[in-house]
Order: C-alpha cells, then sequence, then structure tokens
C-alpha cells in the first residue's frame, strides 16, 4: 500500500514538472509572454523592497507624524501641478493639520538632467537647497517663478540627494511619470502610487494606515 502510495506520488510530481516544463518552453519561445513575465518580476521585486531614502529631506507637517507620503515631484510637469492645485489641499488639510502624515518630497529626475544640467535640475537643486520653504511656496503659488528668489547651490549634501533620487528614479521605473507617491509607516511597508490617483485611491489609502496604527 504505501509503495503504491509512493508511485502514485511520483506520477504525479512527474506530471507536474513536465507541465511547468512545457509552460516555461512556451513562454520562452513567445518573446510577447516572456517580456510580461520579465516585468511582472521586475515590478514584484520593486515593490518588494521599494524604500526610499528620507533622511534630511524638505517636508511639510509634525516630524514625528506616523504617516509618511513621500512625493516625487516635477513642478514644471502639469500633473504635479494638477496634483498641486487638486490633491494637495485635501491632504494638507485632512492629514498634515491634524499631525496624522508628513509628506515628504523628492525630486523626478533622471541621469540625463544631470549631465546636461537642465533646467529641471537646475530647479530640483534650488528646492533642496532651500528645503521646506521653497516647497511650500510653489505648492501654495503653483508658480515656478517663486524658484527664482532662491539661489543655486552646489553644496555636495544636495548633488548626492539629487543623484540618489536619478537612483530611485532608475531603480523603481518612476521615468517618464510624474508625480509618485509612496506612502508607508515611517518610510517602510510602502505603497506606491503612480500618476495622480482619485481622491478616493488616495483617501482609502490613508486610512488603510490609519486603521493599522490605530487611529
Amino acid at each position: 500500500m504505501k509503495r503504491a502510495a509512493g508511485i502514485l506520488a511520483l506520477v504525479v510530481f512527474a506530471l507536474l514538472a513536465s507541465g511547468a516544463y512545457t509552460a516555461w518552453q512556451q513562454v520562452n519561445n513567445d518573446p510577447q509572454l516572456a517580456d510580461h513575465f520579465a516585468s511582472a518580476r521586475q515590478a514584484a521585486a520593486s515593490y518588494a523592497i521599494i524604500s526610499p531614502a528620507i533622511e534630511d529631506r524638505p517636508f511639510i507637517g509634525n516630524s514625528s507624524a506616523p504617516i509618511t507620503i513621500i512625493a516625487y515631484l516635477d513642478f514644471a510637469s502639469s500633473s504635479t501641478q494638477e496634483f498641486a492645485r487638486t490633491l494637495w489641499p485635501q491632504i494638507y488639510a485632512n492629514y498634515i493639520m491634524t499631525g496624522k502624515a508628513k509628506a515628504i518630497f523628492k525630486n523626478s529626475l533622471d541621469a540625463d538632467d544631470e549631465r546636461a544640467m537642465s533646467a529641471r535640475w537646475q530647479r530640483a537643486a534650488k528646492e533642496q537647497c532651500a528645503g521646506t520653504t521653497a516647497i511650500e511656496s510653489v505648492l501654495e503659488s503653483q508658480d515656478l517663478k517663486t524658484l527664482d528668489r532662491f539661489g543655486m547651490c552646489s553644496e555636495q549634501r544636495v548633488i548626492s540627494q539629487l543623484r540618489q533620487d536619478i537612483s530611485e528614479n532608475e531603480r523603481y521605473g518612476f521615468q517618464g511619470i510624474s508625480p509618485h507617491f509612496v506612502i508607508g509607516i515611517d518610510g517602510n511597508d510602502n505603497t506606491l502610487i503612480t500618476g495622480i490617483p482619485s481622491l478616493t485611491q488616495l483617501n482609502d489609502t490613508l486610512r488603510g494606515y490609519e486603521t493599522r496604527i490605530g487611529e
């Protein structure tokens, strides 16, 4: 009886292995399927390890607020301007002012921006140098000209932070779309939102974290 059960188990295992091998061959022989699987693996890996560096970054809110809203922004993009106009007032009133969350600001940049010292790179440097004051002024006015009153700086700290943003944009596949939001608890256990979320999606995500911290 035991021998028969063992043989049956081997047969089942062989059939499963054969099916898996056949499926693997189909994926590798079909470039489109292979691309889909590669993209899925890359996305899963990014979600598993997404953990932006947030030390010494401009933020708005109470430093001890448990929920972190990390925003990768390019204030010249129409989508970031839409965020500033439509969603930011809601976030500020319902989560920042109430002490539930703090918003931490990073930059949508790529390696070409640094090589060319692009306008986007220079804006990011000004924002990073001036910190929260610059971010608040642009969010409030939605006018890039407000950055003109802030000087450009070349502090090594700022350059290192902008390069860190470039690295994270590349690692997490953020290029080409702005803004991105990484929401979590103290910068960990994060949820990624790409582009402009609906107010319902944003509120549902934030309320989920409120529930987890017992708010």
